[in-house]
């Protein structure tokens, strides 16, 4: 698809640089903005919950990504070429099984031809061979003669691997929070620590993602009415699991003044939700 009508012809390029970090910073930055305005419109609430989930979302991604992007999305790897015949095998089978009904491959020979160009997996009845083509980007399947499917092919410090989707999807939100927690995901370093997150902040992200955020993202035509008075708690809740991922986790790679800044960001937010005349209330009210 085209979109050269995005700019006039003849006109000047002017682009818009993006990278996880800046994202990150966005969100965060949207919903300390947002809280300050809150006490003029309650709907400045809609855009606090939004960014504080992407916020949080997006912050998880940078501590778990490491310095391998991949660690961050979706089983996308079929096989490793190099790995078979041998140690991926099984998962070869797998695919040709779940994906193609090819059943008899769970009994067949595999093995290597053409100096390593060809992938063969056969029985006495049946056969079918992955080619890889020159230029190691893609995988032409052939199943008993016939051709069947393209595979792609990529290239990374691992290998070549053979994959579901060109451009696999991010984890989803509660995959990331539970990776973060489990140190099998998180421990990459003599600072790393995984998230222990209190009853509270459990709380606050299964209201804000559940009650909040999704039904405002994805707005179903409808009359409802929220209580606010317990939203500047579960903003501040927010901005104390971000504070901690940046300062404490050991797991974030940014620099000094990085740091500093989503700092600074989660005390102004969480001091401006806390000062808001609806938690004053709450905390009245509660003798």
């Amino acid at each position: 698809m085209s979109w050269e009508f995005m700019r006039r012809e003849g006109s000047k390029e002017t682009r818009w640089d993006q990278n996880e970090k800046d994202n990150a910073l966005d969100y965060l930055e949207t919903a300390v903005r947002y809280i300050m305005d809150v006490e003029r419109t309650p709907w400045a609430w809609k855009w606090v919950c939004i960014a504080l989930h992407g916020a949080l979302y997006s912050f998880d991604v940078c501590a778990l990504q490491g310095t391998n992007f991949e660690l961050v999305l979706q089983g996308n790897t079929v096989f490793r070429w190099d790995k078979i015949p041998g140690e991926d095998d099984g998962r070869l089978i797998e695919f040709l099984t779940k994906k193609f009904d090819i059943y008899w491959s769970q009994t067949a020979r595999i093995e290597k031809t053409e100096d390593g160009k060809v992938i063969k997996v056969s029985t006495e009845k049946n056969s079918l061979s992955l080619k890889l083509n020159d230029r190691n980007f893609e995988v032409i399947m052939v199943i008993n003669g016939n051709k069947s499917k393209k595979l792609i092919a990529k290239m990374d410090h691992d290998g070549l691997k053979i994959c579901k989707k060109e451009n696999p999807n991010l984890i989803s939100f509660d995959e990331v929070i539970k990776r973060i927690q489990d140190k099998n995901f998180i421990m990459r370093g003599v600072i790393s620590k995984p998230l222990v997150l209190n009853e509270n902040q459990k709380q606050a992200i299964k209201f804000m993602k559940n009650e909040l955020r999704n039904p405002l993202e994805h707005f179903i035509p409808c009359s409802r009415s929220l209580e606010i008075h317990g939203l500047p708690e579960m903003a501040a809740s927010y901005f104390e699991i971000i504070e901690y991922l940046a300062g404490d986790s050991g797991n974030l790679r940014w620099n000094d003044e990085e740091i500093a800044r989503i700092k600074a960001l989660c005390n102004s937010g969480k001091s401006l939700a806390l000062t808001t005349k609806a938690h004053w209330e709450l905390s009245e009210a509660v003798p």
